[in-house]
C-alpha cells in the first residue's frame, strides 16, 4: 500500500507538467495507464464500499499532488499583503484539498461498474471529467489547469473544445491516452483501435476549422503592458511616473479604444474628473480608454470595475467583477471567520463588492464581454443563450503571481474561451501575458512576461456561434447517457440466453 501510495502521489506531481508553460504532452499516456492499473491491482476484488474508498483515497491522493504543484503559484499573492503569512500556507494547503473532495464523487461511476478493462477505462475518464465538472460549479468553482488544457500546445487539437467544451474534451483526452493499454489484450484490441483514433480525429477536425482565416475589420486598438512591478503600486509616489507610463504607452497613433490592464492607476478615477481631463486631453483626438479601476458605489462600498472613458471625457459605462476571488478579494462566512485570529486582518480589510450587472458592454470596438482577472477561466460564464457579443475584453493583473507558471496558465484559458466561444479575446495584462487571440484561438500577437509596451492591430472579427457556446456543458450528461447505453448494451450481450 506504502508504494502504491507514494505512487498516486508521483503521477498526480509529474500530471502538472502537461499544462503550460511545460506542456509535456505525452506524459498523459503513461500517466493515466499507469493509474488505471494501479487501481486495478488494488480495487478488483472489492465490493462497492470498499472500491469507493479506495479510489477515493489513491484518486484523491493523484489529484491533491496535481491540485498542489499545479496551484502553488498562488501562494506568492500573499507575499504583497503583511501579515499573511499564516494564510499563505493555509490557501497553499488548503485549496488543493478544498478542490479533491469536490472531485472525487466522480469515483462513484468505477466504484459501481468496476470489471472489464474497457469499461474501467470509461469508468475512470468519466469519473475524472466529471469531477473536474463539479470544482468548475461547485463553492463559486476553479476551472483552473483542467485536463483539456493541456492541448493548449497545438492549435488543431485545439478546435474541440468549440464543439464540446472542456470537460468533454477532457474526458476524450484521458480515454485516448489508454489506447495503448487496450491494443495489448486481444479482448480489447478493437476498443483500443477505436479509442486510437480519437485524438487522430481531434486533430483532422481542427485542421478542417482552422483552414478559415481570421478576418478584420475597420475598428483598431491599442493593448497597453505597462510592466508595473506590484509592489510599485501601492505607493502614492510612484504615481506621476506610472500615469506618464501608461500616457507615453498609449501615444501610438490614433485608434478607437485603448486598453489598460485591471486596477490599472492607484488612484478613483470616477471620483476625479479633472485626472480624466487631462489624460484624454493627453491622447489622440476621439480616443476612448478601456481601463480597470477601484470604483465606489453610492453606498460607499468598493468594486473592482472596469470604466469606458469617452473622447469627451465622461464614464460612458462600466463593468463591476461578479465573480470574486475568494479570500483574494473578499472572505466568505466572514461573520465566522472573524474570530480566526489569523484572519482578522483579512475581515478588518473592506475587500470587495460583488458586481451585480452581468450584462456586455458596447464599446467602440462593438459589444463586449468584459471579464476581469479570473473571470476568463468560467467557461460557462461568457455569454447568455442568444446573447449578442462581438468579442471578449480581458483585464488583468498577473504582477501578484510573478513569472511563475501562474501567468502562462491563466492566457491558456484566455485562448480556449476564444475557441470555445468563436470570439476574439483582447486581453491586457499589467506584467503581461497581453495578446491579440483571434477566434480559433490563434495568437495574432502578445507580449511576453515582463515586457513592456502595445499592441496595435484592427479587431478580429467573430465566426458564428459555436456548437459549444449553444449547448454549454450540456455536452458532458450526454456522454453519461452513451456510457450508460454501453453498459446496458454490453450487459445485455454477456448476460446468458434464456
Amino acid at each position: 500500500m506504502f508504494v502504491k501510495t507514494i505512487v498516486a502521489i508521483f503521477l498526480g506531481v509529474f500530471l502538472s507538467y502537461s499544462q503550460p508553460p511545460w506542456n509535456i504532452f505525452l506524459s498523459l499516456f503513461f500517466i493515466f495507464p499507469i493509474l488505471l492499473i494501479l487501481l486495478e491491482k488494488e480495487i478488483s476484488q472489492d465490493n462497492f464500499a470498499k472500491r469507493f474508498l479506495k479510489l477515493s483515497y489513491y484518486g484523491g491522493l493523484f489529484l491533491y499532488s496535481y491540485f498542489l504543484f499545479g496551484f502553488s503559484w498562488i501562494s506568492s499573492a500573499f507575499e504583497y499583503r503583511i501579515g499573511f503569512d499564516n494564510f499563505q500556507n493555509l490557501t497553499f494547503l488548503g485549496l488543493p484539498l478544498l478542490i479533491t473532495i469536490l472531485s472525487i464523487s466522480g469515483f462513484i461511476f468505477p466504484a459501481i461498474f468496476w470489471g472489464k478493462r474497457i469499461t474501467n477505462c470509461l469508468s475512470l475518464a468519466l469519473a475524472l471529467a466529471l469531477g473536474e465538472y463539479l470544482r468548475s460549479y461547485l463553492l463559486t468553482g476553479f476551472p483552473w489547469n483542467l485536463f483539456s488544457y493541456a492541448l493548449g500546445f497545438n492549435e488543431e487539437l485545439m478546435q474541440t473544445n468549440s464543439l464540446f467544451g472542456p470537460h468533454v474534451t477532457s474526458f476524450l483526452l484521458i480515454l485516448a491516452s489508454f489506447s495503448f493499454l487496450l491494443l495489448f489484450s486481444r479482448a480489447s484490441r478493437l476498443s483500443g483501435l477505436v479509442i486510437l483514433l480519437i485524438l487522430p480525429s481531434m486533430f483532422f477536425f481542427g485542421h478542417l476549422r482552422l483552414m478559415n482565416k481570421a478576418e478584420l475589420n475597420e475598428k483598431t486598438f491599442l493593448i497597453i503592458q505597462p510592466n508595473i512591478p506590484q509592489e510599485e503600486k501601492g505607493y502614492g509616489k510612484n504615481f506621476p511616473s506610472i500615469l506618464q507610463s501608461y500616457i507615453d504607452l498609449s501615444n501610438n497613433g490614433q485608434v478607437d479604444l485603448i486598453i489598460w490592464p485591471e486596477s490599472a492607476l492607484p488612484i478613483l478615477l470616477d471620483e476625479n474628473k479633472i485626472l480624466i481631463d487631462s489624460i484624454i486631453s493627453a491622447l489622440p483626438l476621439g480616443t476612448s480608454i478601456l481601463t480597470g479601476n477601484v470604483r465606489l458605489t453610492q453606498n460607499g462600498n468598493p468594486r473592482n470595475s472596469a470604466l469606458l472613458i469617452n473622447e469627451d471625457s465622461n464614464v460612458s459605462a462600466f463593468y463591476d467583477k461578479n465573480h470574486l476571488v475568494p479570500f483574494g478579494e473578499y472572505l466568505p462566512l466572514s461573520k465566522f471567520l472573524k474570530r480566526l485570529k489569523i484572519l482578522k486582518i483579512l475581515v478588518d480589510d473592506l475587500g470587495f463588492e460583488k458586481g451585480d450587472n452581468r450584462e456586455p458592454m458596447l464599446t467602440p470596438l462593438g459589444v463586449a464581454r468584459i471579464l476581469i482577472c479570473y473571470e476568463i477561466i468560467f467557461p460557462n460564464q461568457i455569454r447568455k443563450k442568444n446573447e449578442k457579443i462581438d468579442l471578449i475584453i480581458n483585464l488583468t493583473n498577473d504582477a501578484w503571481f510573478d513569472d511563475g507558471p501562474g501567468p502562462y496558465q491563466h492566457f491558456t484559458s484566455s485562448r480556449f474561451r476564444a475557441v470555445e466561444q468563436g470570439l476574439p479575446v483582447l486581453r491586457s495584462a499589467n506584467t503581461g501575458i497581453s495578446a491579440i487571440i483571434d477566434p480559433f484561438g490563434r495568437i495574432i500577437d502578445k507580449l511576453n512576461i515582463k515586457d513592456k509596451g502595445y499592441l496595435k492591430s484592427s479587431l478580429p472579427m467573430k465566426i458564428t456561434p459555436t456548437l459549444y457556446s449553444k449547448i454549454g456543458d450540456f455536452s458532458l450528461f450526454a456522454v453519461i447517457i452513451l456510457y450508460f447505453i454501453f453498459l446496458f448494451v454490453n450487459f445485455r450481450r454477456e448476460s446468458p440466453k434464456a
